[in-house]
């Protein structure tokens, strides 16, 4: 009988431990899916900053392809005042609205000036960009 008490003892001091090693990977499991969490997350940051530097570069080319195209518009005005809108979009190939708002911003920031009527005239560079 002490034998049987000892081993039930035993038996019931394994099975403590069993739980408690069950409750210790548990907590593993729980600190790992937090870890994988956190990971995906930082994933997640690190995403989105790459996004961000992306549309920074896309803004940056943007802005210098437009002003490359401003530049050209200058020097082509230049070496042929009497150009006409209909000219410079097909030296370009951009669209009538987009050579006007061109032109615009040039004169507006005094880079050019238009002499004379509407339809006919010539242009002047006023200053180089």
């Amino acid at each position: 009988r002490k034998d049987e008490s000892e081993q039930r003892k035993i038996k019931g001091e394994q099975r403590k431990d069993e739980s408690e090693q069950r409750k210790i990977k548990g907590e593993q499991r729980k600190d790992e899916s937090e870890q994988r969490k956190i990971k995906g997350e930082q994933r997640k940051d690190e995403s989105e900053q790459r996004k961000i530097k992306g549309e920074q570069r896309k803004d940056e080319n943007k802005q210098s392809s437009k002003q490359s195209r401003k530049n050209r518009i200058v020097i082509i005005i230049e070496n042929n005042p009497n150009i006409s809108t209909r000219q410079l979009m097909e030296l370009m190939g951009l669209s009538k609205t987009t050579i006007q708002k061109y032109l615009s911003e040039l004169s507006k920031e005094n880079f050019i000036e238009h002499i004379g009527p509407k339809y006919g005239g010539y242009w002047i560079v006023r200053k180089k960009i």
